[in-house]
C-alpha cells in the first residue's frame, strides 16, 4: 500500500481548528434506560396517608388424605392474614436552566428545560427502581 506523499495536508491533521465544519447531528440520543422492570410491572394503587398497608394471606401446603366414610372431621385452625405496610417517600428531582440557555440556539433540542424535565422524571424512575428492588 503506497504511503501518504509527505507534507500533504490532510483532516485528520487539520482537526477542527483548521476550519472544518463541524458534523453534529440535531439530536440528543437517550443513553440511559427508559424503563425499568419494577415501574413498569408491579402494580400501582393509590395511597392516601404516609404509612400504606394491606394484607397478605396464604395457602396450607396440598395434601392427599382422602376422607374416611363415617369418619369423624376434624377442623383445621384458622389463620388470620398478615398485616404489611411501608411508608411512602417523596422523590424529588431539581435543574435550573438560564434564560439565556433557553434563548440560544441549541442542537438537539428548542427548549433546555424541557429535556431535561423529561431525562430528570427517566433519573427519578430509575432511582425509584432500584430502591423497591433493594429493599
Amino acid at each position: 500500500m503506497a504511503g501518504q506523499v509527505a507534507g500533504t495536508t490532510d483532516t485528520f491533521r487539520m482537526g477542527t481548528g483548521g476550519g472544518l465544519r463541524e458534523d453534529l447531528e440535531d439530536k440528543i440520543w437517550d443513553l440511559f434506560a427508559d424503563e425499568t422492570w419494577a415501574m413498569s410491572n408491579l402494580p400501582r394503587v393509590p395511597a392516601t396517608g404516609t404509612n400504606h398497608e394491606w394484607e397478605t394471606d396464604v395457602l396450607v401446603a396440598a395434601t392427599n388424605i382422602p376422607q374416611i366414610e363415617g369418619d369423624d372431621v376434624s377442623y383445621s385452625t384458622i389463620t388470620a392474614p398478615t398485616r404489611q405496610g411501608n411508608y411512602c417517600q417523596i422523590w424529588q428531582k431539581t435543574f435550573l436552566v438560564s434564560g439565556t440557555l433557553e434563548a440560544v440556539k441549541k442542537a438537539g433540542r428548542a427548549r433546555e428545560a424541557a429535556r431535561q424535565t423529561v431525562k430528570q422524571m427517566r433519573e427519578m424512575k430509575n432511582d425509584i427502581n432500584l430502591s423497591v428492588v433493594l429493599h
